[in-house]
């Protein structure tokens, strides 16, 4: 009777706003029946319902999937996370619809450069995927 399930993004992904470790995350695209689900792994790694009602193995991911938590800080934060043949294989920070992502240029000191729109902003950690926040699109940032 869950209305959402559990992730965990592995690594874990900083706060935009201060760059602390989230942790919490939730979502209601998956089975929506409190299934723990862990980045890289095809199957839930557990369910918070007591006692379990479903085998978990018969459970998968949708292609993309939204999750959100907020931070000690107050901000609240939203990713996508993206599945290929039901295992999480990619977390992106923000809601996008599309895998479909524009690069994007490290230019120093944590700021990161859309090749869309030109607009820059700070990106704490080390996240490769992550959405501009002025024109919306999935940013990539090229692997070194």
């Amino acid at each position: 009777m869950g209305m959402f399930d559990y992730f965990r993004p592995v690594p874990a992904l900083p706060c935009p706003s201060c760059g602390e470790q989230l942790a919490d995350w939730q979502g209601k695209d998956g089975p929506c029946l409190l299934m723990e689900w862990n980045q890289h792994e095809a199957a839930p790694a557990g369910q918070r319902a007591d006692p379990p009602r479903d085998s978990l193995e018969a459970h998968r991911l949708p292609e993309v999937f939204c999750l959100y938590t907020s931070c000690a800080c107050g901000f609240a934060v939203d990713a996508t996370g993206f599945a290929d043949n039901g295992v999480w294989t990619e977390v992106a920070l923000g809601f996008v619809s599309t895998r479909d992502a524009i690069p994007s240029l490290d230019v120093g000191e944590g700021f990161r450069q859309c090749s869309g729109c030109t607009h820059a902003w700070l990106v704490r950690g080390e996240v490769a995927l992550v959405q501009c926040p002025n024109c919306k699109r999935l940013t990539e940032l090229p692997s070194t």
